[in-house]
């Protein structure tokens, strides 16, 4: 049977092709009708192609089916769930916004305001407000801009005139995860009704990201603040604070991009027997990857809690630390609750800054100014904060040729004992990963169950390189004055190269490990077929 598609062979009565994974079903022709005329036309009304006349004894032509453009269908279902996200998480950051305004409102009743000083937050900083919650949900940059400040003053001392900007990076994570899914979603939906092989629905699930990407980028030009600068900076100064523009496109249409391809490999699920080998293996890579990756996050935020019950005191500022919450609360109810809502939705944050420690790699500090550059680690099983080697401290590079004096950071020692049983974590995250590999691969022999749960590992350290990236804190500034310009940076977070290194080796070894204990009951190898025996020709009939 010839593959409509590719045009590879197939043994008879095979479901699927095996190269391209085709259907062969839609390319049987249809079962002759018991009555009527063989000659006559079939009707347009009754769907498909209208086949040619054959004489009698001819084999019938199979009617020629038009298959949906991959570029033109499919996109009905993505523009609607695109807007639909876009709508979700507009109203989520609003949710965000105008409980800040309530917690500011409410502040009047705290312990050191001035009596008579009621602090106000104006519905339209509100709705700037939202808007800006909505581009921290994608990590799009906060850009502030200053411009026209006159030296000579109080505040600016110098008789000179100078700007600069700066941009923050930091992310709500666990409202990135919800719009991950709104936009898994709609790959998915786009994909179901786009139809087509594997390769096709991945296509289709792309679909969604333009449009929800264009609709972040519009919103972003509404968020402007441009608070009023005192009077020492000069007449002329000019602050605005706003998102970044690029960001607010590329940010959106890189999360649209990969949850969308996720959700329309998700649409081409089909019964594992019939399809192709490199497909049943991609799946189970996607599914235990993903899998390992928010067990991981689960069990490093549960170990975190943990340690917060255990260590009941002001130096564990963790959501459901007691001390912590009855601090959060000792202002006033409301001020507290939208804290602890802050708190809640940097959870994922948390776990990823847990998360990388807990596999041996590190939650490092780099900080880059115009004349030195020190880098350091802050969290890992051999440098654990609270563990300071006396008052001994660990000088950075020497800079300027030893003109300056080089920042110097603490001398951290190794975790305790206990703290060693976080290496649980990436084990148990693995070996459960791996078993789902290898329960959605459906693998015929163990060895092919075990390729798949260290693919599925090979998915997990791209997913632990991109949660570093997203759970941390960067900030980039720039400016200059009398002709002169200087840049700094800096950057707190998980270690994305490193984590993700050691992630890949977590994940490759216990992700084959977890689907060999899942799989025990199949072959170690497949069977080689036994040799056929020749069979002579039969003699020809006698004359």
């Amino acid at each position: 049977m010839r593959c409509p598609n590719c045009g590879t062979e197939n043994p008879e009565g095979t479901t699927f092709c095996s190269t391209c994974g085709t259907d062969l079903r839609e390319a049987l022709p249809p079962e002759p009708t018991p009555s009527g005329d063989a000659l006559a036309p079939a009707s347009p009304d009754a769907g498909g192609a209208v086949p040619q006349a054959e004489a009698p004894g001819m084999a019938a032509t199979p009617p020629v089916r038009t298959r949906p453009s991959v570029l033109t269908s499919g996109w009905g279902a993505a523009l609607s769930w695109a807007l639909i996200a876009f709508i979700v998480m507009v109203v989520v950051a609003m949710a965000n916004a105008f409980a800040v305004k309530a917690a500011v409102g409410s502040a009047g009743d705290i312990e050191g305001i001035p009596p008579g000083v009621q602090p106000t937050l104006s519905t339209a900083d509100t709705l700037r407000l939202g808007v800006m919650y909505f581009h921290t949900f994608h990590h799009t940059s906060v850009v502030l801009e200053v411009g026209g400040v006159e030296g000579g003053g109080d505040i600016a001392p110098l008789p000179v005139d100078g700007s600069g900007s700066a941009k923050a990076s930091v992310s709500l994570l666990l409202g990135t995860a919800l719009a991950v899914y709104l936009l898994y979603r709609a790959g998915r939906a786009a994909a179901e009704q786009g139809g087509g092989v594997r390769w096709v629905r991945a296509i289709h699930g792309l679909k969604a990201a333009l449009p929800y990407a264009a609709l972040s980028l519009g919103v972003s030009y509404l968020a402007t603040f441009r608070p009023d600068l005192p009077g020492e900076l000069g007449g002329n100064a000019e602050l605005s604070v706003r998102p970044s523009h690029v960001g607010a496109f590329l940010w959106p249409l890189s999360i649209g991009l990969v949850a969308g391809v996720l959700g329309g490999t998700a649409a081409a699920r089909r019964d594992p027997s019939g399809a192709p080998r490199w497909g049943r293996q991609t799946a189970g890579a996607l599914a235990g990857g993903s899998r390992m990756f928010v067990f991981g996050l689960v069990f490093a935020f549960i170990g975190l809690q943990i340690v917060a019950f255990v260590k009941d005191g002001d130096e564990v500022a963790l959501p459901f630390n007691p001390t912590f919450l009855e601090g959060i609360y000792e202002p006033n109810a409301t001020v507290g609750t939208v804290t602890l809502a802050h708190a809640i939705e940097t959870a994922p944050n948390q776990a990823m800054w847990v998360l990388v420690p807990s596999m041996a790699a590190c939650d490092t500090a780099n900080v880059n100014l115009a004349i030195f550059r020190i880098e350091f680690d802050f969290l890992c099983y051999w440098d654990f904060p609270g563990e300071i080697r006396g008052a001994e401290v660990v000088p950075t590079d020497t800079v300027g040729g030893g003109l300056f004096e080089a920042p110097q950071v603490p001398d951290l020692g190794t975790a305790p004992l206990g703290y060693f049983l976080f290496l649980l974590v990436p084990i148990l995250a693995g070996l459960l990963g791996g078993r789902a590999a290898a329960r959605r691969a459906a693998p015929a022999t163990r060895a092919e169950g075990a390729f798949a749960g260290a693919l599925a590992g090979v998915v997990f350290a791209a997913l632990v390189v991109v949660g570093a990236m997203l759970s941390g804190l960067a900030v980039v500034a720039e400016g200059g004055a009398a002709g002169i310009s200087a840049s700094a940076s800096a950057r707190v977070g998980p270690d994305p190269l490193y984590g993700g290194l050691v992630a890949l080796g977590w994940g490759a070894a216990f992700g084959a490990l977890g689907a060999l204990t899942a799989t025990r009951g199949l072959p170690a190898r497949a069977a080689r077929p036994e040799p056929v025996a020749s069979i002579p020709p039969a003699p020809p009939p006698p004359a």
